[in-house]
């Protein structure tokens, strides 16, 4: 039976519009003819928890005011099968969420079933167009949406107050690793604790000044979770050049990794060289 979304309230005052196959039919035709005080015809509702409910049919017009337990077939010529159904209020009064009403008996009739989900508010008003989605979101106060890991604790942190904001220039700039002369992948044993030295250029492979500068490497596995960060120490710092030491704690792991190099001057310069690329592995 198909499920009807009613807002729940004291005063419905629902008419329903229901079909009534005749069981005879093998053609899925209606049922004319069956009055409010057909023999044996019969309504009840029952909501949980609750007992059967019997609602007393009453006599009503095709066009008639609401009248509790109203019955009247709407028209057997053009709509065979059709009748008008008034339904008691008691059917949707609150304090439960759903209720159902059964109609069966007549002669020649099939049980009709409704079921009803009663909601707090009218569906059939209180839908959102699109304007109003748009505007309940982006006029929503992000006060209200700081929960942490959530997408409004993003935006409110990272996006609106920012802590610590740093100015970072991508690049181009390249690191290279232990003289190669380029940014070639590095290879390093399980398990070593491995001295690499690096050098921070330009896109023209000139050094970069590392003077004063605070320089960083962070290394990431496969999946790009963070596993750990070293602090690099200059060697020729006019030339960029640096060295750290990456230990068990990546290499105790096989496999993938990437290394970026940071350098910081101050809290709002920032460069961002790499990444490297760093097998680990037996070698």
């Amino acid at each position: 039976m198909a499920k009807l979304f009613v807002q729940a309230q004291a005063t419905s005052n629902r008419s329903e519009y229901v079909f009534v196959q005749d069981s005879g039919s093998t053609t899925g035709g209606g049922k004319t003819g069956i009055a409010y005080n057909a023999a044996s015809f019969t309504a009840y509702f029952v909501r949980p928890l609750g007992s059967a409910t019997a609602i007393t049919l009453a006599t009503q017009t095709v066009t008639g005011a609401w009248s509790s337990g109203g019955w009247v077939e709407v028209d057997a010529t053009n709509l065979p099968g059709i009748y008008r159904f008034d339904i008691p209020n008691a059917v949707f009064v609150t304090g439960v969420d759903h209720a159902v009403v059964m109609l069966k008996g007549a002669s020649g009739m099939a049980p009709v079933s409704l079921e009803y989900q009663l909601t707090g508010f009218d569906p059939a008003t209180s839908w959102l167009t699109s304007a109003q989605t748009a505007a309940a979101v982006w006029d929503e106060a992000r006060a209200s949406h700081v929960t942490v890991g959530t997408f409004g604790q993003y935006v409110n942190a990272e996006l609106v107050t920012p802590t610590n904001a740093a100015l970072v220039r991508m690049g181009p700039f390249e690191v290279k690793a232990d003289g190669l002369g380029a940014s070639d992948p590095l290879d390093i044993q399980t398990g070593a604790q491995h001295g690499i030295d690096i050098q921070c250029v330009d896109n023209n492979g000139a050094g970069i000044d590392i003077t004063s500068a605070t320089v960083t490497a962070k290394v990431y596995n496969s999946g790009a979770t963070l596993v750990d960060t070293y602090a690099c120490t200059a060697t020729y710092a006019a030339d960029g050049r640096a060295t750290f030491t990456i230990d068990t704690t990546v290499t105790n792991t096989p496999g993938t990794y990437t290394a970026t190099i940071t350098r910081s001057t101050t809290a709002n310069d920032t460069q961002v060289f790499g990444p490297l690329r760093i097998y680990v592995r037996d070698i």
